[in-house]
């Protein structure tokens, strides 16, 4: 009897061992990442296997922009997407509905306007009546449109030439265009290539970038706690960022491929702070507008932007980054 007794117990003792040894199988999570330093605690938590020691595998699918991100999520290519909020605010009405649930980052000086001095450029003036060239629908051409607004230059005296992120520079360079508008690191890399063409127009300020992390609203609300591992790898991102910047600018320098020095700018110009911000909703709505102005549709009415945003997740994990008032 004993004997028995003792074999059980070697048994059970074993397997607790075994079960010990072998750890649990993360849960695999495909994350949209655009290009560019405003998604750098995603690559800080991808690279320091931040998403795994909350139990997810990260599956990255890069895109080249925001927009690009928010369509992999629509289409079920990706469970989260990164990008700036003028993309969920211009497609508010798509189905299926999707939700910010953080802000990652803010940034003054996310897009910049890159001009060429052999377009007759010394100031931000000079840009009246120049050929342009951005990328359309996305938030570098509503940046244009305040920034132009801003200097007294009326937007219709300026022409636009659209294109992909990484061909403006082209425009610029072969004298189709007067300027590039666009986001970083792409606004960098046009400077590059001018050399001393080049000029970088003040921002003025005129808009606050709010870098999102969004997701489907039903997949939210089917398993809310998976996307609250995301936003509890990013917070240990935001605190490896403000206690390890010099490897953080490593991380960014390598992923963008630009030089140390061109890394320690563009973290420079981000906050990276998780957040619900009360000037995220403002800044949609008032993009929202804006489209609604470009679309001769200004008398329409606007929907409500706190739809678009699920507050709930960072509020269990953060509540005092979140400010937003209902």
């Amino acid at each position: 009897m004993r004997r028995r007794i003792g074999l059980a117990l070697g048994l059970a003792t074993a397997l607790l061992l075994a079960a010990i040894a072998v750890p649990s199988q993360a849960a695999t999570i495909s994350i949209a990442v655009p290009s560019g330093p405003v998604a750098l605690p995603l690559l800080v938590a991808i690279e320091q296997h931040l998403f795994q020691a909350e139990g997810l595998d990260v599956v990255r699918i890069p895109c080249n922009s925001g927009k690009a991100c928010l369509a992999a999520l629509r289409s079920g290519v990706a469970e989260v997407a990164a990008g700036a909020e003028f993309a969920v605010a211009m497609t508010a009405a798509q189905t299926p509905a999707v939700t910010i649930l953080a802000s990652i980052g803010e940034s003054t000086a996310q897009i910049k306007l890159i001009a060429s001095r052999r377009a007759g450029v010394r100031e931000s003036r000079d840009m009246a009546g120049k050929r342009i060239a951005t990328v359309a629908g996305t938030s570098a051409e509503y940046f244009l449109d305040r920034w132009l607004t801003y200097q007294g230059i009326d937007p219709d005296r300026v022409k636009l030439s659209f294109a992909e992120p990484g061909a403006l520079g082209d425009l610029v360079q072969q004298g189709k265009a007067a300027a590039a508008v666009v986001w970083e690191p792409e606004a960098a890399r046009i400077e590059e290539r001018l050399g001393a063409d080049s000029i970088r127009l003040p921002s003025a300020h005129v808009y606050t970038q709010h870098f999102c992390i969004v997701a489907q609203a039903r997949a939210v609300e089917r398993d809310r706690p998976r996307f609250e591992k995301v936003l509890r790898a990013l917070l240990r991102a935001q605190r490896f960022i403000a206690e390890s910047p010099n490897e953080a600018q490593a991380i960014l320098a390598a992923n963008l491929k630009v030089s140390a020095a061109v890394a320690q700018r563009l973290m420079a110009e981000q906050d990276y702070r998780l957040a619900l911000h009360t000037s995220l909703p403002a800044t949609m709505l008032s993009q929202i507008r804006w489209q609604l102005g470009q679309d001769g549709k200004a008398t329409e009415p606007v929907p409500s932007m706190q739809q678009l945003i699920d507050a709930r997740p960072l509020q269990s994990l953060a509540p005092g980054s979140v400010t937003l008032t209902r």
